[in-house]
């Protein structure tokens, strides 16, 4: 097989007119390499004429620059032809050299690098032509998502920027700069670059609609901000719902962005009215399902995968759904038949398997949900979600040199595909499973991260601050610790536990008896520690009798040795 394949004669010929003639041919809207700007679904100006305008005529000089460049992209097809795609290459980027106006060659040779991987020398060929005066937005929006490939953050946001000024109303651009602008913390300027999009007179729906759906981006703290911006995306939407798009599947999409946009309301009109007219299709109702779910609707979502299981009783989704709405009811029973009966229906349904293993892990199931977990990881290789998922079982069958595995895989993972997912939680779970297996430093690198990303997590709070306390260490920062802990949520009987035992650790018991006794009370049932804690607490202030019933509660919960010589010795 070829390298590449040989263009064939009529875009040839389309090629050899922009390189001799007096007009340069149309690049291509959507450039090759998938990237966040030019993904699917995503409008595209399609309907919309070319930026470009034909070139005026050209002076000998140029006729003559051109037929160098049609020469070194005729040798480039001929060792194409040969199989020698290196050398190929090189003819085809000395072509783009000779000629750096023609956007489709300049354009083609790019796709030609990117296909081989070589993505930095696809740049270096785009990179003049995209900064000639005359450069048309989709050039520069290519080199953008060129740039993205490269992981050239800062080069593509420019990239992109410039493909803004040069079409307003090339929303592709506005996809990719979007998010790059707030990857960069620069939430302001994105905003007044969607302000300029939602200024633009664009007929199409699908631009509205898609511009809306950016506006659900943010993220922001600010709850002004958040209105404000949900605000402007919801009138992008109905913008788009004014003009009467009839294409189900661009409705289909409205609904979605009204959901995104926390619009329930208009997002279940538009879902049941794709229903009545499109009785026999499965998406409507699947919507509705997904819809209600979000909601916590829980009645009304299995009323609609009910539906859709009897309507289409060889389809995957409606059990995956089910399954989905049974671990939101804790029957993980029956979630576990869901998710093995989508899996049996759709072997390739990636996301039942991970779904399956959770499930088994809820039941206390670790050796079913690892042996589930190996299944999806064979046949699709790892994720963020499965090792993450695997590292938790091992931990829960003490293996903690698996559950250190999977967790550093589930961190690789995530970087590369869903850098979202390492977020405080993650880092969480890992440093406590590193505490359990007795790594103390690790553990307390891994819970600085959580904190680090979310200072006012309060569970990490208790849990570093209480480590520093059973060590007798840094017991004022300790302290100050839990009782942030403890704004966040004031009845949680594991930080009162923590503030008594903090502060009977500070030679200071009587205050700490209040905290103890409460948490004693608030827990759903006998705690060996919690008790025990509140013996020694009690002891300290006289009241021995106190203190020998709390430490027989301790070992009737859990035989230990050490508090039984304490209830002796109270004797």
């Amino acid at each position: 097989m070829r390298a590449f394949h040989v263009l064939g004669s009529a875009c040839s010929v389309l090629l050899i007119i922009g390189v001799i003639g007096c007009t340069h041919p149309q690049p291509k809207k959507t450039p090759v390499p998938p990237s966040p700007a030019f993904g699917e679904g995503h409008f595209d100006g399609k309907t919309r004429k070319s930026s470009l305008k034909p070139a005026d005529p050209a002076s000998d000089a140029e006729v003559e620059r051109r037929a160098k460049a049609l020469a070194s992209f005729s040798a480039g097809l001929l060792a194409q032809d040969r199989d020698a795609s290196d050398e190929a290459l090189r003819y085809f980027a000395q072509s783009v050299a000779a000629d750096p106006s023609n956007e489709a060659l300049a354009m083609d040779v790019a796709r030609r690098y990117w296909s081989h991987l070589q993505t930095n020398r696809a740049i270096d060929v785009l990179r003049r032509t995209a900064a000639l005066h005359e450069a048309s937005s989709e050039v520069k929006g290519y080199l953008g998502t060129l740039y993205l490939q490269a992981h050239r953050f800062p080069e593509a946001t420019t990239a992109f920027l410039s493909a803004v000024d040069k079409d307003p109303q090339n929303l592709a651009s506005y996809q990719a700069l979007v998010p790059l602008l707030l990857k960069e913390k620069r939430g302001a300027e994105a905003r007044r670059l969607l302000d300029r999009a939602a200024n633009q007179s664009v007929p199409e729906p699908a631009y509205w609609i898609d511009l809306g759906s950016l506006y659900s981006l943010f993220d922001a703290s600010d709850p002004k901000i958040k209105s404000a911006t949900r605000e402007r995306g919801l009138a992008c939407l109905h913008r788009a719902e004014a003009m009467k798009p009839t294409d189900p599947m661009l409705l289909q999409r409205l609904g979605e962005r009204y959901q995104a946009l926390n619009d329930p309301v208009r997002a279940e009109t538009i879902f049941r009215e794709l229903r009545t007219k499109y009785p026999n299709s499965p998406a409507p109702t699947a919507k509705l399902a997904e819809l209600y779910l979000r909601q916590g609707k829980i009645k009304e979502a299995k009323e609609q995968l009910e539906a859709l299981r009897r309507n289409n009783p060889a389809d995957a989704i409606p059990y995956y759904y089910l399954g989905l709405v049974a671990m939101e009811e804790r029957d993980f029973s029956q979630a576990t038949a869901h998710f093995d009966r989508s899996i049996f229906l759709n072997p390739e349904f990636e996301g039942a398997y991970s779904e399956l293993a959770a499930s088994q892990l809820s039941q206390r199931q670790e050796t079913a949900a690892l042996a589930t977990l190996e299944l999806e990881r064979k046949k699709f290789g790892p994720s963020y979600r499965q090792e993450f998922l695997s590292a938790l079982a091992s931990a829960r069958l003490k293996d903690f040199a698996a559950a250190e595995i999977h967790f550093t895989a589930a961190e690789t993972a995530a970087r590369a595909r869903q850098p979202d997912a390492l977020d405080h939680r993650f880092y969480y779970q890992w440093g406590a499973v590193l505490e359990e297996a007795g790594k103390r430093e690790e553990s307390e690198k891994r819970i600085r991260q959580s904190l680090a990303i979310k200072p006012d997590f309060d569970q990490a709070l208790n849990h570093l601050a209480y480590t520093w306390v059973e060590q007798g260490i840094r017991l004022t920062e300790a302290r100050k610790m839990v009782e942030q802990a403890l704004r966040s949520d004031p009845d949680n009987p594991a930080y009162l536990d923590s503030f008594a035992w903090v502060l009977f650790k500070l030679g200071k018991p009587q205050e700490a008896i209040v905290p103890m006794e409460k948490a004693s009370k608030l827990m759903p049932e006998p705690d060996a520690t919690v008790e025990d804690h509140l013996g020694d607490i009690l002891n300290a202030v006289g009241r021995r009798e106190d203190a020998k019933a709390a430490w027989e509660r301790s070992v009737r919960v859990e035989k230990n040795e050490a508090i039984q010589k304490k209830i002796d010795a109270a004797k």
